[in-house]
């Protein structure tokens, strides 16, 4: 059993919707784009919309049920495959180290990603602790939200391959 502080984290996550994370995006790419990134702002902001339509497009598609023995109630779907709170952590943590605006904010590339890094196992692991998704869901949820901007961004900007190879 989880500590009843990650317990009460967990059910702190749950209720942000992935919506919420789309708004989310909708202002961190308003900041790229005010401080001259427009083109990251327009990556940041497309691949995460293509990250919850893949989402979605699933949980329709497949519509696999919750598990049994939910902790919590859910009012909105019973649809669990894949999870879309962790593909949109995913998604964040794969695409803000490429587009944050380092000139404007400078800050170590590896601050950034270990930061990122560790909100996506706490959403994850939340996931897991509310037994409202399976390992195989997550896993799922972190897999689209890494390939999706991943493939996309490597259609588009080709260049991109090159920074994550010197970031590397």
């Amino acid at each position: 059993m989880a500590p009843r502080w990650f317990y009460n984290l967990s059910l702190a996550i749950h209720r942000v919707e992935p919506m919420h994370y789309l708004a989310g995006a909708t202002v961190y790419s308003g900041f790229l784009y005010s401080v001259g990134y427009s083109y990251q702002a327009l990556v940041f902001f497309t691949t995460m919309v293509a990250v919850l339509g893949v989402v979605g497009a699933l949980k329709v598609l497949t519509s696999v049920e919750r598990p049994t023995d939910c902790r919590v109630h859910m009012t909105r779907t019973d649809r669990a495959f894949p999870s879309g709170h962790v593909a949109a952590a995913a998604h964040i943590a794969a695409m803000v180290p490429y587009t944050f605006p380092y000139s404007a904010a400078p800050l170590p590339f590896w601050l950034v990603v270990g930061v990122l890094t560790t909100f996506v196992l706490i959403v994850a692991l939340s996931r897991l602790t509310l037994r409202v998704h399976t390992l195989v869901q997550v896993l799922a949820g972190l897999s689209i939200g890494v390939a999706v901007p991943l493939a996309m961004t490597l259609y588009i900007d080709l260049p991109f391959v090159f920074w994550l190879l010197v970031q590397i």
